[in-house]
């Protein structure tokens, strides 16, 4: 008799219930035999037999043999039972009638893996729970199902989740966190809490009414280590060399500004630097004598002022002189010293005289006098410079806006003694505060 398989119906596999939580391993499985081209009536041996390929391979577990299995209208129904198999690896189930193997293999799908799922009882998971068929949340991760009001949802000690009441009125904070009841705000970190009004930082975002000081910020609220440049170039920090350039990226110097500076207000300095200006003896001119005749020259070259007597009477003996020479300090300086120098290299005759430093305020029509050298040569014969000096300025020494200020020198001698006797100027030596 030649059968053949018209088509083999694979149902999904019913899971037979022996006992409560016990899963039955069995499939139904259903099929049609033609024997001659028509549908076969009567009994037929049957062997089922799984396989690890379509073809050839190597059998799986133990066959089923069923005998005398009815059939009717070519239509037939058993129930197989191979165990659990691992039907996720692909198995074949290969059919023999009547000792005659079946072809193709048919390849078991679907309804057997409910089977392996359900029996493989490892399968459950860190926090999970099998019973049988029922799988379920351990009790130690299952969350309370309702809590009281004021309480929440907490992990108790045992590991368990339980009810309990909020205590955040009892949370407490420290710089650079804040609690207030159950508000919660930050201080930047390394900035005491008292330079900074609380709740200036509140869910993330600054509060519309927050006040920082910046007076009290001591420079730890932020700190910039390493080299920096923002903006191309235009701010940059230059931490080997502590320097700071704005405009360039490379600064020259500690504070390097490459563009103008606008500053409103003063520029203070740290501690009064100490500044002074010359003004040699060749810049001072004539501008009074004792006598008719002009016994006061300039050597610019030399950068000196002496005693030249009268061109038309070169026999004219010179009494004294002025002169005056103009001197232009920074207002809010303070005048602190007052040095001239002088030249005598004759003991024929001596020179003698004042130098003056001397102001006039913008409301008057005299100056007065702000520091004052004596000059005197008497009893020096030497070919070195002489110098004197005035540091117990007379108050007020600080300068105004409104100053003007010159110097004068008033020059005393015996007799004429040309390029013996030389004036070489003065030094005013000041303090400045700011800029």
């Amino acid at each position: 008799m030649q059968i053949t398989i018209r088509w083999i119906i694979f149902a999904a596999a019913l899971l037979l219930v022996a006992g409560h939580g016990t899963a039955s391993t069995a499939i139904s499985y259903q099929g049609r035999l033609d024997a001659g081209g028509q549908a076969f009536d009567g009994t037929a041996d049957m062997v089922f037999e799984l396989y690890d390929a379509e073809s050839g391979g190597s059998p799986v577990g133990s066959p089923a043999v069923l005998n005398g299995v009815p059939v009717a209208q070519g239509l037939f129904q058993v129930e197989l039972d191979f165990g659990a198999q691992p039907y996720d690896a692909g198995l074949w189930l290969q059919l023999s009638v009547d000792g005659q193997a079946l072809t193709p293999r048919q390849r078991l799908r679907a309804a057997p893996l409910a089977v392996h799922a359900l029996s493989d009882a490892t399968a459950a998971g860190t926090g999970l729970e099998l019973v049988g068929t029922e799988l379920s949340i351990g009790s130690g991760f299952r969350l309370p199902q309702f809590c009281s009001e004021g309480e929440v949802v907490k992990l108790a000690g045992s590991g368990e989740w339980d009810c309990a009441v909020d205590e955040s009125a009892n949370y407490t904070g420290s710089v650079p966190v804040q609690v207030d009841g159950t508000e919660i705000s930050l201080v930047p970190g390394s900035v005491s809490n008292t330079f900074i009004a609380p709740l200036t930082l509140t869910d993330g975002q600054i509060a519309p009414d927050a006040r920082i000081d910046p007076v009290k910020i001591d420079g730890t609220a932020a700190t910039l280590s390493g080299d920096q440049v923002f903006d191309n170039g235009t701010l940059s920090i230059d931490a080997g060399q502590d320097r700071i350039g704005i405009g360039t990226s490379q600064p020259e110097a500690t504070l390097d500004v490459r563009g103008d500076i606008e500053l409103d207000g003063d520029l203070r300095l740290r501690s009064p630097r100490t500044y002074s200006i010359n003004v040699s003896g060749a810049a001072y001119r004539p501008t009074d004598i004792a006598t008719e005749d002009d016994h006061l020259s300039t050597n610019e070259s030399g950068g000196y002022l002496y005693m030249g007597g009268n061109l038309d009477n070169p026999g004219d003996t010179a009494l004294a002189a002025d002169a005056i020479a103009p001197i232009s300090l920074p207002a809010g300086a303070t005048v602190t010293r007052l040095t001239c120098d002088f030249y005598d290299s004759t003991t024929a005759d001596d020179l003698s005289g004042t130098a003056y430093l001397t102001r006039r305020t913008a409301s008057n029509t005299f100056g007065s006098t702000m520091a004052s050298v004596s000059l005197s040569t008497t009893g020096i014969a030497d070919t070195n410079i002489q110098s004197s000096f005035d540091d117990t300025i007379s108050s007020p020494a600080t300068i105004d806006p409104a100053d003007y200020l010159w110097m004068r020198v008033r020059i005393q001698t015996g007799s004429y003694s040309g390029l013996s006797l030389r004036f070489y100027g003065c030094s005013v030596e000041y303090t400045i505060e700011s800029l």
